[in-house]
């Protein structure tokens, strides 16, 4: 079935269906001529089937031929299913070759003879090319296009390829002496090669499809490049040039400008290979891996050493895969081994020579007696003579043996030697272990045999020789290999050590090494651990990658991200590796393992049987040979019914993926979506970002962002605010590739927006207020009047909570309770509940009374919870604002039970801690402080548990206020600070004003309001409009002792009727002016100012919603009525406040009350005042003292000593 009639499904709903028409072999061919019974026998519902018929409508609709004469005439797309197996994405190295001045060549020869001529020319490039397995993909006459890399990866193409054309010019111009004899002529060529992403397989039609094209920016460099070649030179591009560093001698051509291709590119030519034939020296050009995490394997390996010392042969055979530090720990050990005297003798395999024999032993010879392996002259035998002459024993055996080992030409100086005999090799393989016995009775020796996985027959049958004869010698033999490497060696003093996989720590360790101690972002950090694996080369090259990108800018002691974080892709110093792996296997196991790759790096048996056209027998049997592989593993560790597999590593699942075509993963990705629709509702239910996911990378919008939708509300239900917000960006994003009508458009739009909206309140971003404010906005333009009552319910909401304010949601609430009419409803009634609270913010109380009493009334009619809780909530707005007599306290109780209740009720978390908030003033106003601590410990469970960033700010702050309550004001201030620092991370103005009231409170019972005073100074100055913070400069300037300023902002206060808010504010700010006339003895604003206060005189002064509790409001009228000598009022006052601040457990405010109970009593002097005024006097000093409120301290000393007091 083609990718077309997959996508087109799953777009009308049906994709669920596309595994079950793929294996009936049902294609555009046959879709419009199934009959009911055929769709029925399918499985197709009523209402499915009636989907179907409907798209193949308006599928005939969009075309105006029927779909069968549209199949028949080729407008539909034909099957590529088998095309896009063949295809794929990938990186190879591409070499092109081309023979110089083939045109003068082709004038001078006959066509017959230039036929021959470049058929020797041919083979030549031929030989060198397959001889390190290129692949020649096509001969363009005079040139040839060469591919390493595909259809077969290795780890090493790019070497491969430039080993290749060194190959090739070396016998081109051995060629050229017979050439040159035949026809006259010397042939010379240019060699370009470039690597990089190309699209690999069949392309074409016809009889001229070829089958293994390609197509992509490599070929067309690779041709450019050699175009500006000097003749039997190799130039490479700049990719290339980053494969090879190290392993050959480059010299710099500079920038080019190369035909057709944008910009200049970097030239480099070829010169020669390097002397350098370790890898992993190669590697360290740029300096050392860091050492993590193999402190234990160093030191048994080193613990073997010392044995061999003593003269107690040991071998080590150190295994494990590709990358994992074998060659790392070496350097190590030999590091370590500087300081005692040793031979190293090195045997370094190499996968380009596992059948040349003696290959690593020769290079071994060579270095040991100077011998240049490319030496024409008598000059590498004079040097072979004279480092045997050295070594002793018998000199002829010896310099035999090694000058036909090395191909050193002696002339006639020994007899003709049949070579290939057994008795010959034997010979050479006994002179080789009695070479080095010699060498371990001068000093130690230890043998390093590096990649013996590719060691060639001869030279492992010498190592195998060395380990059983060599058991006394004083001899370490270090073998490194690939778990493939299975010698068969059982002898007692070898022991095999496999190499494991770092650890998270290790890796993160081996990230700040090679970052030098600078830190990634945690994002690039937790990315790069968890696509390595714990494998030392990935950790090493993927952070080398990302340092050497343009993702991360250096931020001095850190790395910061530049733009929005990106996958991280894989270097190309481990493409070849990780291609190498997945090209070994037949075309339908690694099939299978691209399929698996698109669903994840852990995926199930059963969906990949759903989404992958194979039997069941077929599929386990590829899942078999993935597992011998070693790219899956079982994830249960042990295969079981409805098996779950893990790819290895996790860039081997990506490579796969990756290697996939564009059109091939977007077929499976909507295959992988239809199937958990259909066959995982538990997925649906509990995972929708998975099937977002894959509807996204299907490239089906439409349907990925309902699924993003709904992966945001749960996320939000479960209180992930973060992951809420991403998947609804995630959803956002694909808005404008929708193909639905504008007012579609416009509701996910809208469900989208006000889902990120709510999660970024819960996090107190200020961003909330502009996301409801773009909702409302497009609500309106659209008229989708519902949308435009949950954007203002919810702008009022972040306004009220992020900003203190409520100007803007007042308009936007009345608008769109406007627009809903006067018809019960319970968005109306929502709106009604809601605009309680935002008119009372904004100064209205009469109408917020009137709004209050509808939306009570509507909320019970509808029974409507939410609503009605909103409404009694709002009710809470005016502790503080209005007066409350005791005989309404009961009154007030039940309406708080009720609010918690109902909150409880509704479930919600936030609408609980809501609840708790606003019943914290509640409680105190009436002085129930044990539902008071009962509310507060609730509301902390909240905030603890939740994710809401406003829940654990206000809680924070409610402590502060309880700390101040009880006179801890240590804590108070450590709580009010936090709960500032909390609500600054959010830029949440509200908290400015919470944070100046508590501060006040605190640093004037500290007797520390000097500090503050030039703080309240400037800033009522640089605002003089405002009086909010007026009353408490003045009672600074009270207490300090400025009665002349005090005196004049109480004047400007007490007779302006606007300078006494209506708010929450208003009791406590009637206290200020009550303190400072009581003061002042003004005995005029003294008595309009008892007038205000007095119908508060049963509540305690609050100020909500969890800012400050300052004792019963009783105690000021005593202070007032004091001042106006009503001794009786004022008695009456006082006794009731020192009941109530007892009740309360407020400490402070009754060490206050106490105190100035006892000047008024004194002043009244009675009978038996002054002894009661001591009394008082001693415990409100004693509290005083142990609560360090050392402002009162000083007070009462004064009063103690003053002659009022005095008997």
């Amino acid at each position: 079935m083609t990718d077309d009639l997959t996508i087109w499904l799953a777009q009308i709903g049906l994709g669920a269906y596309a595994a079950k028409f793929t294996s009936q072999g049902i294609d555009w061919d046959v879709l419009s001529d199934l009959s009911e019974g055929d769709l029925k026998e399918l499985g197709l519902t009523l209402g499915d089937r009636k989907r179907l018929a409907k798209g193949l409508a308006a599928l005939n609709d969009a075309h105006p031929h029927s779909l069968r004469r549209a199949e028949q005439s080729g407008d539909l797309p034909s099957s590529h299913a088998s095309e896009a197996v063949e295809a794929e994405r990938r990186q190879i190295t591409v070499m092109f070759i081309d023979l110089i001045d083939s045109t003068a060549l082709a004038e001078r020869f006959d066509p017959e003879d230039m036929r021959r001529l470049l058929g020797v020319y041919h083979q030549v490039c031929a030989r060198a090319i397959e001889a390190h397995e290129g692949h020649i993909a096509l001969y363009i006459g005079d040139g040839l296009l060469v591919y390493f890399g595909y259809p077969s990866a290795h780890e090493d193409d790019a070497i491969r390829a430039v080993l290749a054309a060194l190959a090739a010019i070396a016998a081109l111009r051995d060629a050229n002496e017979l050439i040159e004899t035949q026809y006259g002529v010397r042939l010379q060529a240019r060699i370009g090669i470039e690597a990089g992403l190309v699209v690999a397989g069949a392309i074409g039609a016809g009889s001229s499809l070829d089958h293994r094209a390609i197509v992509g920016e490599a070929p067309i460099i690779a041709a450019r490049l050699q175009s500006v070649a000097p003749p039997d030179a190799i130039v490479v591009g700049p990719t290339v040039q980053h494969l090879i560093e190290g392993s050959f001698e480059l010299e710099n051509l500079g920038w080019r400008e190369l035909k057709g291709v944008t910009g200049p590119v970097r030239v480099q030519r070829v010169l020669a290979q390097a002397d350098t034939i370790d890898r992993f020296e190669i590697r360290t050009i740029h300096g050392m891996t860091p050492l993590v995490g193999r402190a234990a394997e160093l030191d048994m390996i080193r613990r073997r050493w010392k044995q061999s010392v003593d003269g107690e042969m040991r071998c080590v055979l150190l295994t494990g895969e590709p990358g994992i530090g074998k060659s790392r720990l070496l350097r190590a050990l030999c590091e370590g081994m500087r300081q005692d005297a040793h031979t190293m003798v090195s045997l370094h395999c190499s996968a380009h020579y596992r059948n040349s024999p003696f290959w690593p032993v020769q290079r071994w010879l060579q270095r040991t007696f100077g011998v240049a392996p490319d030496a024409s002259d008598a000059s590498n035998l004079q040097r072979l003579e004279a480092g045997i002459a050295r070594l002793g024993g018998d000199v002829d055996e010896t310099l035999l043996v090694l000058t036909i080992l090395l191909g050193i030409p002696t002339g006639a100086r020994h007899p003709a030697i049949d070579t290939s005999s057994p008795s010959f090799k034997r010979r050479t393989l006994e002179l080789l272990v009695a070479l080095l016995e010699t060498s371990t009775r001068v000093q130690p020796v230890v043998v390093v045999v590096e990649d013996a996985h590719w060691i060639d027959p001869s030279s492992l049958e010498f190592v195998r020789l060395v380990i059983e004869q060599l058991v006394s010698a004083r001899l370490l033999v270090l073998v490194t290999a690939r778990p493939e490497f299975e010698p068969g060696w059982t002898y007692p003093h070898l022991v095999q050590l496999n190499l494991d996989r770092l650890s998270r720590r290790d890796c993160v360790a081996m990230i700040e090494r090679l970052t030098g101690g600078k830190q990634l972002p945690d994002l690039v950090r937790d990315q790069i651990v968890s696509k390595t694996d714990g494998v030392p080369l990935f950790v090493e090259e993927l952070t080398k990658a990302i340092l050497q990108s343009d993702l991360l800018e250096d931020a001095g002691v850190r790395y910061e991200l530049k733009s929005a974080p990106q996958a991280i892709a894989i270097p190309d110093t481990l493409q070849g590796s990780l291609l190498s792996r997945l090209d070994r296997l037949e075309p339908a196991v690694k099939e299978t393992a691209q399929v698996a790759a698109t669903v994840g790096r852990e995926f199930g048996r059963k969906l990949l049987g759903l989404i992958a056209s194979r039997s069941e027998d077929e599929l386990q049997e590829s899942l078999d040979r993935l597992i011998a592989a070693e790219i899956i593993v079982p994830a249960s560790g042990k295969l079981a019914e409805g098996d779950t597999y893990l790819f290895r590593h996790a860039l081997i699942q990506e490579i796969a993926y990756q290697s996939l075509l564009l059109a091939r993963r977007r077929h499976y990705h909507a295959l992988i979506a239809a199937a958990l629709e259909e066959h995982y509702p538990d997925i649906v239910g509990r995972q929708p970002e998975l099937i977002a996911q894959n509807f996204a990378a299907a490239d089906l919008p439409d349907r990925a962002i309902g699924y993003w939708q709904r992966a945001g509300e749960r996320a939000l239900a479960g209180a992930a605010c973060d992951e809420a917000i991403a998947h609804v960006q995630r959803g956002l994003e694909l808005i404008s590739r929708c193909s639905c009508s504008e007012a579609d458009r416009a509701r996910h739009l809208l469900s989208l927006l006000l889902t990120r909206g709510r999660a970024e309140l819960r996090l107190a971003q200020r961003e909330a207020i502009a996301t409801f404010r773009e909702a409302a906005r497009i609500a309106r333009e659209q008229k989708l009047t519902s949308y435009l009552v949950q954007a203002a319910l919810e702008f009022d909401t972040a306004e009220t909570f992020l900003e203190g304010s409520g100007d803007e949601s007042l308009s936007l609430l009345k608008e769109a309770l406007t627009l809903i009419g006067t018809e019960e409803s319970v968005e109306r009634c929502r709106l009604l509940s809601r605009l309680v609270r935002t008119v009372h913010m904004t100064g209205a109380c009469e109408q917020s009374s009137e709004f209050a009493e509808e939306a009570v009334a509507l909320a019970r009619r509808l029974n409507d919870l939410p609503s009605l809780f909103d409404a009694l909530a709002c009710e809470l707005m005016h502790v503080g604002a209005l007066p409350l007599p005791a005989s309404r306290f009961h009154e007030r109780e039940s309406v708080l039970l009720e609010l918690r209740q109902m909150a409880e009720d509704l479930g919600d978390a936030h609408t609980i801690g809501h609840a708790c908030a606003r019943c914290l003033a509640g409680y105190l106003e009436i002085g129930e402080v044990d539902r008071f601590e009962s509310a507060l410990e609730r509301y902390r469970q909240i905030a603890t548990s939740g994710q809401h960033f406003v829940d654990k700010w206000c809680v924070t702050g409610a402590q502060a206020m309880r700390a101040i309550l009880v006179g801890d004001f240590s804590e108070a201030e450590h709580k009010t600070r936090d709960s500032l620092q909390m609500a600054q991370y959010a830029d949440a103005n509200l908290a400015t004003g919470v944070y100046g009231m508590q501060m006040f409170a605190i640093r004037r019972e500290q007797g520390r309001l000097a500090e503050v005073a030039p703080i309240f100074k400037r800033f009522v100055d640089e605002h003089s409009g405002d009086a909010t913070w007026r009353p408490g400069f003045m009672l600074i300037c009270s207490d300090l002792g400025f009665e002349a300023q005090a005196r004049d902002n109480l004047v400007r206060l007490a007779e302006s009727e606007s300078s006494i808010p209506l708010d929450s504010k208003r009791l406590v700010t009637l206290t200020y002016l009550a303190e400072v006339a009581a003061r002042l003895r003004d005995v005029e604003h003294a008595g309009r100012i008892y007038a205000l206060l007095l119908p508060f005189q049963d509540q305690v002064v609050t100020v909500p919603v969890f800012t400050l509790c300052c004792g019963s409001a009783a105690r000021f009228l005593g202070m007032l009525a004091h001042a106006l000598g009503d001794w009786s009022a004022a008695e009456r006052h006082f006794e009731y406040a020192l009941r109530m601040d007892e009740r309360l457990r407020a400490w402070p405010w009754l060490a206050h009350g106490r105190h100035e109970y006892a000047l008024m009593l004194a002043a009244r002097n009675g009978i038996g005042d002054r002894a009661r005024a001591q009394d008082l006097l001693s415990m409100a000093a004693a509290t005083a003292k142990k609560l360090k409120m050392f402002a009162l301290v000083e007070r009462i000393a004064g009063a103690q000593t003053g002659t009022v007091l005095k008997s």
